[in-house]
């Protein structure tokens, strides 16, 4: 389950994500693969505090301007880890809209380096390392 957060007084619940330790996952949805041509719709975070989603250039979108500087804020944090698979593709979004994150980890990249004769989209490293997770979301 996931908090939308499409208000001023909701995006605070990020702001402990400006200064934790702990890694936050990250991930983009957009309209298409050209970053300078394509709307970035909403990005998520990933958290052991909850998952929230922002709609950024989403047709839902209520803020006035995307909250840009949240998102910097989070993806700017020098004290963890930002996870994301296949990092090059959301970072070239995020950067053409001002943001920048630092401490980034790349799934794809990683299992690259632990076997690199094994697929590496997200789907084939769930089933690879959290099977029981495909289980579980199946009979339900």
């Amino acid at each position: 389950s996931y908090e939308v957060l499409d208000s001023e007084e909701k995006l605070q619940k990020l702001e402990h994500l400006y200064s934790t330790t702990t890694p936050v996952a990250c991930d983009i949805e957009t309209t298409g693969f050209n970053f300078l041509r394509d709307k970035l719709n909403t990005i998520a975070f990933a958290h052991e505090s909850g998952n929230f989603v922002i709609p950024l250039e989403h047709k839902d979108n209520l803020f006035m301007t995307p909250p840009w500087d949240v998102i910097q804020k989070v993806l700017g944090n020098p004290n963890n880890i930002k996870v994301f698979q296949n990092a090059k593709f959301d970072l070239k979004f995020l950067l053409s809209r001002g943001v920048q994150a630092v401490k980034v980890w790349d799934t794809k990249i990683m299992q690259h380096l632990v076997n690199e004769n094994t697929p590496k989209s997200l789907l084939d490293l769930v089933n690879m390392y959290f099977p029981e997770e495909l289980e579980e979301n199946a009979d339900s």
